[in-house]
Order: structure tokens, then C-alpha cells, then sequence
């Protein structure tokens, strides 16, 4: 009975413990991100393990030999134990591989879909424990001597299994720059083992809920500080924006040098004509000067876009169009952009493409535009796909209109930035690629404008593919009777 007194005067500390830290947590705000989420989910679990176990300590001091009641409470017990270790785990991971760009990028895109698995888990865990069998030992006296059965062994291997995803995590990234956030687990880690070690020599002797309420103190105020957190979400917030002004500042330089290029071919040409002799002088570069200037109108265009579209005043301006005809059109434009490299535009337009719709056709064809343009910048030579499918369904054509290139490729690192204003992707490298890196992010805003989704798909040195989805009304039903290939 002395143990079980030491039990209960341990469980019941960290009872309150955990409801002080619990009520401290909850009262301040907190950022709604995933590790949070699971960290929440971590202090319920501890409550509900602590407060049930109360009353396993508590029906062995006054020696309750009822088994079925005993066995309620031991399931009872042993289910937010094994979900508190399930969540820590995927604490741990996300916490730790926090800078793992790609890991997290591809997780966060799966938001739903992992709350989806964790809430499957955990409900599978449950189930395991209600359904699984196990024994209830009482020794002479009326006092729990030992629990056994299925339902044990299956709670000690889930201990072992998350017992080495965490430690392997922790060792793995073992070397990270942020070692404030390796060190509570590290320590979490001895503590579990402590404990479980202590649990197998003194088998009557309840440590763990001390142990883990522990853990989670040290978490609480190393990592899930909602005033710590909240200082350093606002310094990623002054970082973005420090960010974002030196790429302003780059843009207003890089701006210039493009401003001023086809200006002074402008103004060299012009005063060449007007010292020229022959016609056939004047016609050339007159020829130049038109280059030059439609250069820079679409360079003030673009200005004048990415204004509009920051400022909301960018408007849908929806017209009945034949789809077939602004693509053949937009074919012809681009054909002659491409010049003397040795690139293959290739066409393919859907069957199923209806002869009418309805919408606005100039922002579509200047996505399109973009897209093709962008293309033959990084596309030295090989091909240019572009091709358009659809799906109608209720008078309405979602559009898939999708443009590959053989070109030169996006870097994993590169694709995140690449729809975002004022950037140019290693623009050290392609010091032969004119721009000011407005096209991809105007491109963007005018897909998200209409209601539409752009996506990227690219791979360094070999290609990349843009496909953007966008829904358009159908005026006519009739659609074409022929696949429409233009190569």
C-alpha cells in the first residue's frame, strides 16, 4: 500500500501540474499551423491518461477486485496512453524536419489528407484496445499483482515501434542548426527509457504520467511557447518583408537597365535614320526601332498589370469568343516569336472543344501568351507543346490548357518562388534571357482572378510543363467534329 500511496501523491502532482500548464496554454493565443494542432492533442491525451489512472490507483487502495471494472479502467487507461505516444511521434517529426522544405511543402499541400490518416490511427488504436483480451492477477492479499494477455503484448510493441521512429528522427537529424528543438526531445527520449526501465525493476511503482507530464512542461517552454512562438513568427514576418524589399530594390534596378536598353536602341536608330542616305538604311532600322518598341510597351504593360492586379482593380471583361480561332491565332504570334532558334511549336486542341464561350478571352490569351513566351526564353532548341483539352459538364468547359518545353528546366529549390513578384530564377546564369520577371506572376494573379489553378511540373535540364484549369461558360453546344493538330 506504500507504493501505491507514492503513486497517487506522483499522479496527482502532475495532475495539477499539467492542468496549470493546460490553463496557462489555452488562455494565451496560439498560431493555427499543424505542430500546434498536435501539441493540443498531446496536452489532452496526458490530461485524460493522468486523470483516468487516478482512479486505477485509487481502486487499488481501497482493493476493488471487481475484474470487469478493472478491465473498464485499465482500457480506459491504456487508450490515451497509446495515443499520446502515436501523436508525440508525429510531433517529433514534423517538429524536427520543420526546415525539410520539400518534406513539409508535400505535407502541408496534404493538410486534410493527413488529419485524415492521424484521425484513422487513432481510431484503429481505440478499437484495438477495446476489442484485444487480457488478464487481471490479484495476489493473496487483494492487491494487482500483474495485467497479461494480447492486448499487453500489443501495447508494448506499439511502445517499442514508436520508441525507435523517434529515436531514429532524433538521430538523424542529430546535426541540425536549430538544436533548441533536438534537445527537449533528446531528453524526452532518456526520460521514456528511464521509465520504462523503472517500470520493468519496480513493477508496482507508476512513474510515467510524472515523467511525461515533465516532458511536456519542457516542450511547453522550449518549443510550444506561445509568446516564444509568437516572437519568432514575427520575426519570419520581418524577414519576408526585408525579403521582399530587397527584391523591390533589385526589380527597380533591374527595371531600369530594362527600361533603358530598347530606349537607347530607340534613340540611336532614330538618330541613325536621320543621318542615313538610302532608303533601304532607313527601312532596316526602322525595322529595329519597331522591335525595340514593342519591347518596351510590353514591359510597361506588364507594370501597368502587376499595378492593376495588386491594387484590385483588375476586371473580368467576359465576350462570346470561338476558342479554336484566338488559339490558331495565338499559334501564329508565338510561331513568329520563336525566330531563328530551332524550335518546333506543336499544337493539339481537344475534339470535345465547344465552338463558343463565354468569357474573358484577352486575360486567357495573355496567360497563354505568357506561358509560350516563357518557354521559348528557356527553350535553346527541341519543342513546345501546346495543347488545350476540356471537360464540359452543365454548360460549363473547364479548360486544361497545358504548355512543355524541351528547355533548360526549374531547379526544386526554384519552384516556390517562381510565380512570386519582381523574380528571376538564377538570373546570374541566364544572363542571355531578357525580362524583368513579371511574366509567370501576372500569369498567376490572372489565373487565381478567373477562378482558375496554375500548377508546375519541372525537372533541371530536361523541360517543364505548365498546366493551368480555368472554367468557362458554353454558348454553343455544338463542338468540334476533328481532333485539331497544328504542328
Amino acid at each position: 500500500m506504500i507504493i501505491v500511496a507514492i503513486n497517487l501523491a506522483l499522479n496527482f502532482s502532475s495532475l495539477l501540474f499539467l492542468i496549470f500548464i493546460m490553463v496557462v496554454y489555452f488562455s494565451k493565443k496560439n498560431m493555427k499551423n499543424m505542430d500546434n494542432t498536435l501539441y493540443r492533442l498531446l496536452l489532452i491525451f496526458n490530461f485524460l491518461n493522468s486523470f483516468i489512472h487516478m482512479f486505477f490507483l485509487l481502486a487499488q487502495w481501497f482493493r476493488l477486485n471487481d475484474v470487469f471494472i478493472m478491465k473498464l479502467i485499465i482500457r480506459g487507461y491504456w487508450i490515451p496512453v497509446q495515443l499520446y505516444m502515436i501523436v508525440l511521434m508525429f510531433y517529433v517529426i514534423i517538429t524536427i524536419k520543420n526546415d525539410d522544405k520539400k518534406f513539409m511543402s508535400n505535407l502541408l499541400n496534404n493538410n486534410k489528407k493527413f488529419y485524415l490518416i492521424l484521425t484513422g490511427v487513432l481510431l484503429f488504436q481505440t478499437m484495438m484496445f477495446f476489442i484485444l483480451p487480457f488478464n487481471v492477477m490479484y495476489d493473496s492479499l487483494g492487491d494487482l499483482e500483474t495485467i497479461e494477455g494480447p492486448a499487453t503484448m500489443y501495447f508494448l510493441l506499439v511502445f517499442v515501434i514508436f520508441l525507435f521512429v523517434n529515436a531514429y528522427t532524433i538521430f538523424k537529424y542529430r546535426k541540425k542548426e536549430d538544436r533548441k528543438k533536438i534537445l527537449p526531445f533528446k531528453v524526452l527520449l532518456v526520460f521514456i527509457i528511464i521509465g520504462f526501465i523503472l517500470s520493468a525493476i519496480y513493477t508496482t511503482l507508476c512513474v510515467t504520467e510524472y515523467l511525461v507530464t515533465i516532458i511536456t512542461y519542457l516542450m511547453f517552454h522550449t518549443i510550444e511557447n506561445p509568446d516564444l512562438k509568437l516572437v519568432n513568427e514575427l520575426t519570419l514576418a520581418k524577414e519576408s518583408a526585408e525579403k521582399a524589399n530587397n527584391a523591390k530594390s533589385d526589380f527597380l534596378s533591374s527595371m531600369s537597365h530594362e527600361l533603358r536598353t530598347p530606349l537607347n536602341a530607340i534613340v540611336g536608330l532614330t538618330q541613325s535614320i536621320m543621318d542615313a542616305d538610302n532608303l533601304d538604311t532607313v527601312k532596316e532600322d526602322s525595322k529595329d526601332i519597331l522591335t525595340a518598341s514593342e519591347k518596351l510597351l510590353e514591359l510597361v504593360d506588364s507594370i501597368l498589370d502587376i499595378n492593376k492586379l495588386e491594387s484590385n482593380n483588375m476586371e473580368l471583361i467576359s465576350v462570346n469568343y470561338a476558342p479554336i480561332e484566338v488559339f490558331n491565332d495565338l499559334v501564329k504570334v508565338m510561331g513568329v516569336r520563336i525566330g531563328d532558334k530551332p524550335i518546333e511549336l506543336r499544337c493539339r486542341f481537344s475534339e470535345d472543344l465547344p465552338n463558343t464561350l463565354y468569357g474573358d478571352k484577352d486575360k486567357i490569351k495573355q496567360v497563354i501568351t505568357n506561358l509560350i513566351s516563357n518557354a521559348i526564353k528557356y527553350t535553346d532548341s527541341g519543342t513546345i507543346d501546346f495543347s488545350v483539352d476540356c471537360i464540359n459538364k452543365d454548360n460549363k468547359c473547364n479548360l486544361r490548357i497545358s504548355v512543355s518545353d524541351s528547355g533548360r528546366g526549374i531547379k526544386d529549390e526554384e519552384l516556390n518562388n517562381l510565380f512570386t513578384k519582381f523574380y528571376r530564377r538564377e538570373e546570374d546564369k541566364d544572363t542571355d534571357v531578357e525580362g524583368a520577371g513579371l511574366g509567370l506572376a501576372i500569369t498567376k494573379s490572372l489565373v487565381d482572378l478567373m477562378g482558375g489553378k496554375i500548377s508546375v511540373d519541372s525537372i533541371d535540364g530536361v523541360g517543364t510543363t505548365f498546366l493551368v484549369s480555368i472554367s468557362q461558360d458554353i454558348v454553343s453546344n455544338s463542338i468540334n467534329n476533328e481532333e485539331s493538330e497544328v504542328l
